[in-house]
């Protein structure tokens, strides 16, 4: 069982927000401390953040996967020396249909917009697959290694999305397979959201409770913006494993990941 307290960065302008240091891989090594770290949005952090992030993880570079109308509404406090990349790895329905869906609908009002979400498939547990085998995604994540690879060995890499559980935990799991992690850790790194947003999870929930008695419907609600459910994970890993044999080989097929480059991953990430 993996500890919150191990995982924790101590960020308190932002949420979800943890480290992969620590992770065992299979012929026993470790993933180095304070160089890889996953959050959620950027947009609040505090001065003391800031110096956090410069002094004692010495960032070098952050990833952003929101949507650019995301960026624009809550833009990331900026750090100096500090390189910034957005990188979409989702795309927008942009059909007629879709757009007047949207317009109609009253977006002030939660269940409106959860029920929204379950209709376009945001809590289909085939998301994550749709996502890193699509276009966008493939080109999205091929982004993100190369910049892990282009990092220099002391500077810290960030990335994150909103929430810090979806994209961001797309990205964790691609990585850590990459550096030779378990499939087993994948996913506990991955469920560690349901843990450190439980208090969040806890009260939307009680909240939704008030506007519904729709059990399906409340247990579903959170998935918007706090928890996880492994079955997301599991599928995505599922699917690879079908098509590509493995997450390594998605990564070499679909990424364009030479040995070279899982190497150098290695090299610069473990000890």
């Amino acid at each position: 069982m993996i500890k919150l307290s191990d995982k924790k960065i101590n960020l308190q302008g932002t949420r979800n927000a943890r480290e992969l240091g620590g992770y065992v891989t299979a012929d026993g090594k470790k993933v180095k401390r304070g160089l890889l770290l996953r959050t959620a949005e950027l947009s609040a952090l505090t001065d003391a953040d800031v110096c956090l992030l410069k002094e004692r993880f010495n960032l070098g570079t952050v990833i952003d996967f929101r949507l650019y109308d995301e960026m624009l509404e809550k833009p990331d406090v900026a750090i100096d020396g500090v390189d910034y990349h957005n990188i979409s790895v989702m795309s927008v329905p942009d059909d007629q249909e879709t757009k007047d869906v949207f317009t109609k609908a009253d977006r002030t009002d939660p269940i409106v917009m959860i029920k929204l979400c379950e209709k376009f498939g945001l809590f289909d547990d085939r998301l994550y697959s749709g996502v890193v085998t699509s276009k966008t995604g493939k080109s999205g994540y091929k982004r993100f290694f190369d910049l892990l690879l282009n990092s220099p060995d002391d500077r810290a890499v960030l990335w994150h999305c909103t929430s810090g559980k979806d994209r961001t935990g797309i990205a964790a799991a691609l990585l850590l397979s990459a550096l030779g992690v378990d499939e087993n850790t994948l996913l506990e790194d991955y469920l560690l959201t349901n843990a450190f947003n439980e208090q969040l999870i806890l009260n939307f929930k009680q909240g939704i409770s008030a506007l519904t008695d729709d059990v399906s419907l409340i247990n579903k609600a959170p998935l918007i913006h706090y928890s996880v459910d492994g079955a997301f994970m599991k599928n995505m890993i599922e699917t690879l494993k079908s098509g590509y044999k493995s997450i390594n080989g998605y990564l070499s097929q679909e990424l364009g990941l030479k040995q070279s480059d899982f190497e150098e991953l290695k090299r610069k990430y473990l000890e």
